[in-house]
């Protein structure tokens, strides 16, 4: 489930003939705090929940939230709830992250703390187990979330690479447009983009369908496991941001 999660920071983008459906929506691709909550099924299952919140506590800071939580029958083997918060600034249209932690509690319990020093221009984990020089506009996995969503707003268009610090080392996520679809939720029906992250060598899938309406937040997600099992978290609810 916190793999599904994850996926929405996998990556968004556009291409020429998506110009129609973003127009003049892009604006100015500043984006606005918001608090979305979704929910994760596997097949006729509903099996989690999962929130993403994000905060300006300042003009040039940011704070954005992942959180999840096991619901129905998947509880009984999963009982463990994550938390991933990344906080920084952003620097012109760049999310910058300073300190991204990650918490899971339940059965296991775990935590992670990655901090930034652009000064230093080096990326590392509080536990001191490992280092990666940082260069401009490197991510952790969580604000990469919102990166694309503002690249997207933007109006930036093609098929695109984010660089992410991660367990020691610089990873590439590159993605894939693969068309449009209308989709329906709780909280209404969308027009979106939906794009596949690019996995070379692995028969795992993540695709993704974003609404131009909403700043381009994703409203479904859907995982394809390498044995076959599908999640999908759709947009349940949604406060703070106002359709474009």
């Amino acid at each position: 489930m916190r793999r599904v999660l994850l996926a929405i920071g996998l990556g968004l983008a556009l291409s020429p003939w998506h110009a129609g459906l973003a127009g003049e929506q892009a604006a100015t691709g500043e984006l606005p705090p918001f608090a979305a909550q979704y929910r994760v099924h596997m097949g006729a299952f509903t099996v989690g929940e999962g929130w993403f919140r994000f905060e300006r506590p300042e003009a040039d800071r940011y704070r954005f939230e992942v959180a999840t939580r096991p619901r129905g029958i998947i509880r009984m083997a999963y009982r463990d709830e994550t938390k991933e918060v990344s906080e920084g600034t952003i620097n012109g249209d760049q999310f910058r992250p300073e300190r991204y932690h990650y918490q899971r509690s339940g059965r296991r319990n775990e935590q992670e703390t990655l901090l930034f020093d652009w000064a230093a221009g080096k990326a590392r984990d509080k536990a001191g187990d490992w280092e990666v020089d940082l260069s401009d506009g490197v991510k952790d996995r969580v604000v990469t979330t919102m990166a694309l969503m503002q690249d997207l707003a933007r109006g930036r268009t093609g098929d695109r690479t984010y660089r992410v610090a991660d367990d020691g080392d610089i990873d590439e996520y590159q993605f894939r447009l693969t068309g449009e679809e209308t989709v329906e939720t709780p909280v209404g029906t969308y027009e979106t983009i939906r794009y596949v992250r690019v996995r070379e060598g692995s028969s795992r899938e993540t695709r993704v369908w974003s609404a131009p309406e909403l700043h381009y937040l994703p409203v479904r997600v859907e995982h394809v496991e390498s044995d076959g099992t599908t999640f999908r978290m759709t947009l349940d609810r949604l406060e703070g941001m106002e359709p474009m």
